[in-house]
């Protein structure tokens, strides 16, 4: 049973003394007497204690009075009428409410945290709005003094580059509106030295047609080795040439007791034309030649390009290419020499060869380029 002394202490500090509880009297029971005047004798003290303590509340009085007064909005009010329940022996309501005061606190710990950060966040954005318009007051700063500083002429001083290999020389300035590179050239040359680099270069010019006069020449000897071999191996072999050819080629009693040999001299004469000497002269010829940026120079690029691959291509194992390639061979290298004095080349632009190299314009003309980048017009627009 609840200790009522405990209960005072707990809620009014007030120590008192537990007044027993007396049952209501019954009529006709027979303790109806005693009960009765034990009941008259109570309230008889309790008047008597009323007097004494001069009108002052009971510890009954003071209990009910503390109770009503809890503040159960609050965790120490919570906990308060915990300890109430558990002296009124109600284990289960305390436990309860002390759970009711922990969930409380936690709720008032977060949002004070919750406070908190959103203090820290104002915080923040404060300083990082106070950042950027400082940004945004130093740019504006900057691009007016750039503004002012525009509206100065400015004077550069330009820088000479003199190269005395070449005997030229370059000035390098800078454009004040632009403020870009501006270049310009010349040469320290006199006039005697001018003209004789004109000669040099005139003499350089005839070497290089004579050195393709003569490279057609040479190229015209081996391909007629080349024909003259396809020839006798065509009149020696009693079989197809390409069949007698895989014969030789795999059985070298046979090339010699039978197909005398035609094979392998059909391979020499081949190896000719395909010789790294014959390809290197090509090569140094195409570097020396007029392969600039021009039509004609594009052109002779195309030409020089495709002698090469023909070249290449050349398969003794396969007679029946052989006559087609050497013709091929032979109009680039007519184109080149028709190129090299001046004059337009002869070309079948609906040639297969061409193909990667032309393309039809919105127009319906043809154009070409060796790159693939610089597109020439076509001669005649006409596919010949």
């Amino acid at each position: 049973m609840a200790n009522q002394q405990d209960l005072v202490r707990l809620l009014t500090g007030i120590s008192g003394t537990q007044q027993p509880v007396q049952p209501a009297p019954v009529a006709g029971s027979k303790d109806f007497a005693g009960m009765f005047g034990a009941q008259q004798a109570a309230k008889l003290s309790g008047g008597i204690q009323n007097l004494a303590r001069k009108g002052a509340p009971s510890p009954q009085q003071n209990i009910a009075s503390a109770i009503g007064n809890i503040d159960l909005t609050s965790a120490d009010g919570l906990r308060t009428m915990a300890k109430v329940k558990q002296i009124q022996g109600d284990p289960e309501g305390a436990n309860a409410l002390n759970q009711q005061a922990v969930a409380m606190e936690d709720k008032v710990k977060e949002e004070s945290l919750a406070r908190a950060a959103a203090q820290q966040e104002k915080e923040r954005y404060g300083i990082e709005q106070a950042r950027k318009q400082r940004e945004l007051e130093i740019k504006e700063s900057v691009e007016e003094r750039a503004v002012e500083a525009a509206k100065i002429e400015k004077v550069y001083t330009p820088k000479i580059i003199h190269d005395s290999k070449n005997n030229t020389w370059t000035a390098i300035s800078t454009d004040p509106k632009s403020f870009g590179d501006v270049l310009t050239q010349g040469s320290t040359k006199t006039e005697a030295q001018e003209k004789a680099q004109q000669v040099v270069e005139q003499q350089e010019t005839a070497r290089i047609s004579q050195k393709l006069v003569v490279e057609r020449g040479v190229l015209a000897s081996q391909a007629a080795a080349v024909r003259e071999a396809l020839k006798v191996a065509d009149e020696k072999n009693i079989l197809p040439v390409e069949m007698g050819f895989a014969l030789q080629k795999g059985n070298p009693a046979y090339a010699v007791a039978v197909g005398g040999q035609t094979y392998q001299k059909v391979v020499d004469a081949v190896d000719a034309i395909k010789s790294a000497k014959a390809l290197g002269s090509l090569m140094e010829l195409k570097k020396a030649s007029k392969t600039g940026a021009s039509g004609l120079g594009a052109t002779n690029a195309m030409e020089f390009r495709a002698l090469q691959d023909n070249i290449k291509k050349l398969n003794p194992d396969v007679p029946s290419t052989i006559e087609a390639g050497l013709q091929a061979i032979e109009k680039h290298m007519d184109n080149i020499l028709r190129i090299d004095q001046g004059l337009e080349p002869i070309i079948d632009w609906s040639d297969p060869a061409y193909a990667h190299m032309v393309k039809e314009k919105k127009n319906g003309g043809l154009a070409y380029s060796y790159d693939g980048t610089t597109w020439y017009d076509v001669p005649n627009q006409e596919v010949q």
